[in-house]
């Protein structure tokens, strides 16, 4: 038994959330609590596969985003896409966007604390992408990161030199607001 998560109201730590979403089923709900079973594990099946996203202009709580490492929602912001986005400063996170089209655009909001990263596809080579900027700018639109080939595509995101690092944690952070597929 658990607070459930509403349109107003979402849970702040990512992997929960995606837990929730991916290995449980909904069985009972009692005013602003609900109960899941984790139905997926005792019936011997695999966790249900991730989604793509079509065309067009999605949130980061799209079920096509996965996310590894340390990250937190902020939640209940009004300049944000749909009022929340998530960020990290741990080296080792990393976000995962698979879509279906032929190219991707990043929401996020550029601002002064804000760090060098790459994307890459599927861990092919990297491409340099920053998120700095001396003003904070909501809804920043990055450059269009061209898929290798049209169809389904996962776009890796993490904070650039993590793999080199000997402290984890950053002194700038990686935000997603969101992803516009074309």
């Amino acid at each position: 038994m658990a607070s459930k998560e509403t349109a107003a109201r979402h849970l702040t730590v990512v992997p929960s959330r995606e837990f929730l979403d991916r290995y449980t089923v909904p069985v009972q709900s009692f005013g602003e609590c609900g109960a899941a079973d984790v139905e997926i594990a005792r019936s011997g099946r695999g966790a249900a596969e991730q989604a793509y996203a079509g065309p067009g202009r999605h949130d980061d709580l799209d079920p096509a985003v996965h996310f590894e490492g340390r990250w937190a929602r902020f939640v209940d912001q009004p300049k944000a896409y749909r009022g929340t986005f998530v960020h990290t400063n741990d080296l080792r996170s990393r976000v995962e966007i698979r879509f279906e089209g032929r190219a991707i655009r990043l929401v996020y909001a550029a601002a002064a604390n804000r760090c060098k990263s790459t994307a890459s596809f599927s861990y092919a080579v990297p491409i340099d992408f920053d998120e700095y900027a001396a003003r904070t700018q909501w809804q920043a639109v990055s450059q269009r990161f061209e898929a290798p080939t049209p169809g389904k595509n996962t776009l890796i995101m993490k904070i650039d030199g993590g793999d080199k690092a000997l402290n984890s944690y950053a002194a700038c952070h990686l935000d997603l607001d969101g992803f516009i597929v074309e």
